[in-house]
């Protein structure tokens, strides 16, 4: 069961997500309105998985936290936004998924974040809009987007 706690903006998109991330076994450890919510959740739950909403100043503010994730876990990141620029050039995690999204792109994008922590491996099928963010392969590739 992974521990996730959320930064979003949108409470109603939050609230919905959570809801699906229970029903699956997931362990929801809060929705944070602002990045310093977030370290504290971080601090609080040592997260397995951290989803954080991007806009830039919170896009900025995590890529100079040590360890790039909340309350320096080391816990790794999936970034949710609707600009993929924001993602892509500012902010260090594993990887980005741009809105809108559907709930299963959210949850198969976790499933790939989780995979490259633990594995340093993606495995085969992106999530539509997931993207890998810079520097967050330690190996090589084993597979492609399709």
């Amino acid at each position: 069961m992974h521990r996730i706690p959320m930064a979003e903006d949108d409470l109603m998109i939050a609230d919905r997500a959570e809801d699906v991330l229970v029903a699956l076994g997931y362990k929801a450890c809060g929705i944070a309105r602002t990045l310093a919510h977030a370290a504290t959740l971080g601090r609080h739950h040592r997260p397995d998985i951290a989803i954080i909403e991007v806009r830039m100043e919170m896009a900025t503010a995590a890529s100079k936290s040590p360890g790039n994730a909340p309350a320096s876990t080391g816990s790794p990141i999936l970034y949710v936004t609707g600009n993929a620029s924001s993602i892509m050039t500012g902010a260090r995690g594993h990887g980005g998924l741009l809105k809108p999204r559907r709930l299963a792109d959210l949850l198969r994008s976790l499933e790939i974040v989780a995979g490259l922590n633990n594995t340093g491996k993606v495995a085969p099928r992106f999530s539509d809009g997931f993207r890998l963010l810079p520097g967050a392969m330690a190996r090589p590739l084993e597979s492609a987007h399709t």
